[in-house]
Formats: structure tokens, sequence, C-alpha cells
């Protein structure tokens, strides 16, 4: 019984050692034929395209040094199409030469402080200093540009305010100039060559002659001139109602005499205050002459600090030493809104009265030699031998 129990005992140890070896080695699957795994296509490498913003600041400042240059057609041609489209290039181009001429702008100086950039807009802040002949410099404010990026270049969205801000809406500037009167020219021994002065204008209408020979002899007296060319002048006239222009005198020759000049008749004396040549013709080409700002010379002269309504010197002395004669303007600058109020003061200055020149000429004696030229045709020049001093020139033919 125990011996049958035994061997029960030693079958089922047995089996279960025979259970744990099958579990402790793997089992070996049947050997699978070989075949190949289908190896994937890689994918394709990403391409990164950089697109690069053009540099603003280099925009910007092409656009000031057009305006310095005053190449407006160049400068109108950077605005976006928004407001190129609004604005118009006359109204842009004349709103820059208002300020160039209300401020006689001599130079534009921009300063860019500071650029915000972004990828379709951008914003410059700048301020501006503007060189004037009439009241030194003024500096702007600080001021914001926008700028828009428009097929790859950056465009201003402009308005007036982009000058200086005072002017957005439509304000203006206006000058108030303080014109100094002209400096005189003297000559050596203190006589005045030309001067400012209070003159008349001599014509006559021959057909109101009532006493020819007292009007003769009067004129005679007042233009230093001889009866007989005075006659000349109208001679071919005579009893016609033409206006026949004679010469002028100042008028402290022609005031003594006055009643006696209109009292004989067909005399007219028209007064005006004006450059006044006391020697007539005598120096004429050395003196020089004043006249009007030549209509194509303007801008030149505005931007200088004149007005446009004053003479300048055009040849001779008066325009050899026009910035002594001139005198320096003084100026109140001012901001002024479309319905004429002032707004603001942009700057004053202070007048200084002109100059006048002394020349080495003596008036007898170059009157002396204009007479010694006479109606011959050359010139004629007098030096002292030991400073080498003008005392006289004369050239013919010459003119009043």
């Amino acid at each position: 019984m125990n011996t049958r129990k035994n061997q029960s005992r030693i079958l089922s140890i047995l089996l279960l050692i025979s259970m744990l070896l099958v579990s402790c080695n793997p089992v070996v699957s049947p050997k699978a034929t070989d075949t190949a795994t289908p190896t994937e296509a890689p994918l394709p490498t990403a391409e990164v395209v950089t697109t690069s913003v053009p540099d603003v600041e280099v925009a910007v400042q092409n656009f000031f040094e057009a305006w310095n240059q005053g190449r407006y057609t160049d400068m109108f041609a950077m605005l976006s199409q928004l407001t190129h489209d609004a604005t118009g290039e006359e109204n842009f181009t004349q709103r820059y030469l208002d300020v160039k001429q209300g401020l006689a702008v001599t130079e534009v100086n921009p300063e860019i402080l500071s650029v915000m950039t972004g990828t379709k807009s951008a914003q410059v802040a700048y301020r501006v200093t503007f060189g004037s002949s009439l009241i030194s410099e003024y500096t702007t404010s600080e001021i914001i540009m926008d700028l828009s990026l428009e097929n790859g270049d950056w465009k201003i969205d402009w308005h007036d305010g982009l000058i200086m801000p005072q002017l957005r809406g439509g304000n203006t500037l206006q000058a108030d100039v303080t014109v100094p009167a002209r400096g005189n020219i003297y000559s050596a021994d203190g006589e005045a060559f030309a001067a400012q002065d209070t003159a008349y204008a001599i014509a006559i209408q021959p057909d109101r002659i009532e006493s020819e020979g007292t009007m003769l002899a009067e004129l005679s007296r007042v233009l230093d001139m001889p009866t007989a060319d005075i006659e000349e002048k109208y001679d071919y006239a005579r009893d016609t109602n033409w206006y026949i222009a004679i010469g002028d005198a100042p008028a402290d020759k022609v005031t003594p005499r006055y009643d006696q000049i209109v009292g004989a008749g067909g005399v007219w004396l028209n007064e005006f205050d004006a450059r006044y040549y006391y020697a007539g013709d005598s120096a004429a080409q050395l003196i020089g002459v004043v006249q009007p700002i030549p209509q194509e010379q303007l801008d030149y002269y505005q931007g200088l600090g004149y007005t446009g309504s004053e003479v300048i010197g055009l040849q001779g002395i008066e325009k050899g030493s026009e910035e002594q004669l001139r005198g320096q303007r003084g100026a109140d600058v001012y901001v002024v809104n479309p319905e004429g109020q002032i707004i603001d003061r942009l700057g004053h200055s202070d007048s200084y009265p002109s100059l006048s020149v002394t020349t080495t000429v003596e008036f007898e004696f170059q009157e002396l030699v204009e007479k010694a030229l006479s109606d011959k045709t050359g010139a004629i020049v007098v030096l002292e031998r030991d400073t080498g001093r003008v005392l006289a020139m004369a050239s013919n033919p010459t003119y009043n």
C-alpha cells in the first residue's frame, strides 16, 4: 500500500519536472520563408524661403535728401498710393514751396529719432531743423511718419503735418518782414552818388506850354541840363498833346522852384520815393543801378530773406555791395489757420540798418572826366599814382 503511494508520488514529481523543463525552453516556430520588407520613400526636405523687408530708414533718408535738394517730383513718387491720389503733385509741391518762401529756408536738416518696422507697416519718428534767412533757424517738435509696404517698397502715408506739425489741416506760414532803408553810395569828398530820396519825374506836354522860355530856364536849373538839350527832347512833337519824359530831379531841387515850373505850363511833376542817382549818367557804369527782382531770380532772392517787392543792385557798386547796402531784415514768422488767425509764432529776429559805401571817386572830378570824354567812344580811368586809388572812371556809351 505504502509502496504504491510512493510510486504515485514519484510519478507526480517527474511529471512536474517535465512541465517545468518545457516551460523553460522557448518554442521554436517553423522557419518562415524570407520575404523582402518594402522600404518607405523618405519625406521631402522642407524648403525655407526668407523674404527680407527693405530698410525703412534708407527709404526715409532718401525722402529727406530729395527734400533738401528741392526734388519734389521724386518726393511725390515716394508717397503711398492712397495719399498719392488724394494729394496731387501740384498741391504737394506748392505746400513745400510755401514753407520754403514763408520761412526763407536755406537748408533742411531732418534727424531720425526712432524706427519701428513691421512686416507691412512702419513708423519713423523724426524732427526737422530749418535754416532760415529770416529767423536763423527753427526746430520742430517730434513728428511721426507712417509708411506702408507696397510692391516691395516702403511708401509714405503723407499729410502736410509731416513738414511741420503746426501745418496740418491747411495752416500756412506768414512772415512779417521789416526792411531797412537801402544804404547810400558816396564820393570820396562826401557827395551822394546814390541815395534813397523823394524825387520828381518830369515830363512835358508840348501843346500846353504857356511860357517856353521860363519853362526851359527852370528845368535847366533843376535838371542840370542845357536848355537846348531839353528843347531837343520834345521839339519833334510840338503842337501835340503827347506826354514826353524829360528826366527826374531830387525833391530838394524841385520844391523851391515848384510854383515857377508849374506856372510855365505844359510841365508834369510826378513825385516818387526811390533810389535817386544825383550824378545822372555820370559814373553810371561805376555806381550801377537797382531794379526790381527779375522773375526768374525771385525764388533765389526770397531764399535770402527778400520779400520779392524790393529792388536789388544789378550792376556796378550797387550789385557788388548789395549785402552791405540792403541791411539786415527783421522778421516775425507766424503759423496762420485757413481763417487768417495766428495760432503760433515760430520765431523773431531784429532788423539792423544798412551800411553806406564811400568810394575813392571824387564827385566833381568824375564829372570833368565825363565831359572830357564827351561823345567819344571809349573809356577813361584815372588812378592816384602813389596809392592806386581810382579817382574817376568814365566810359561811353553810357546810360542814365
